[in-house]
């Protein structure tokens, strides 16, 4: 049993049982010193389950979604961290630090904001993810497919796979045009 002095209290940990080839125990907490350490306990697991960032991800960590809740939540922190500039400012006290902080966090959220803007516009298409390698692979499954159905030659087969990887090789910037071009009609 390990015991913790934290801020708020003593909290008394115990390992779990350990299982093979599961990597380390987590820890748990077991019991508390005080039932102001067990409401704080609850407390602040309460606070992190409300948060709308892990929300967003636990509900689908690859949508665009979580993007959006990040870059809102950049921006409250810059709202919050103004509020608190401009409330020392009338106190006449120092605010370089919450401005840094403030700055800091607008540019976050821009980046974000920027981040977000090319992922959806394509420009920032990676031929080389898992997910479009796995596309790719599929596409040539098929065309390989199709074209032992048609009766193609081995030798014929070749020559268009050589020819296909060799273009592979060089389409990216291709592909974008043409995602960005249909996008604009579409």
């Amino acid at each position: 049993m390990a015991i913790h002095k934290l801020p708020f209290g003593t909290l008394r940990m115990e390992k779990l049982h350990y299982v093979a080839n599961r990597g380390r125990p987590r820890k748990i907490p077991t019991t508390f010193a005080s039932e102001e350490e067990r409401d704080l306990f609850k407390q602040k697991e309460s606070y992190v389950n409300k948060d709308p960032i892990l929300k967003a991800l636990k509900k689908d960590p690859s949508s665009l979604d979580v993007i959006d809740v990040v870059m809102r939540e950049f921006m409250i922190e810059a709202r919050i961290l103004g509020f608190e500039r401009d409330r020392l400012s009338l106190k006449e006290k120092d605010t370089s630090a919450l401005s840094q902080k403030r700055l800091t966090a607008l540019r976050l959220g821009t980046d974000v904001f920027f981040r977000k803007k090319e992922l959806v516009e394509g420009k920032s298409l990676d031929l080389k993810s898992a997910e479009v390698q796995r596309l790719i692979e599929f596409l040539l499954r098929l065309v390989r497919e199709c074209c032992d159905e048609v009766g193609l030659s081995e030798e014929m087969l070749q020559v268009l796979f050589t020819q296909i990887a060799d273009r592979l090789d060089h389409i990216e910037p291709e592909m974008k045009a043409y995602i960005m071009d249909n996008r604009k009609r579409g």
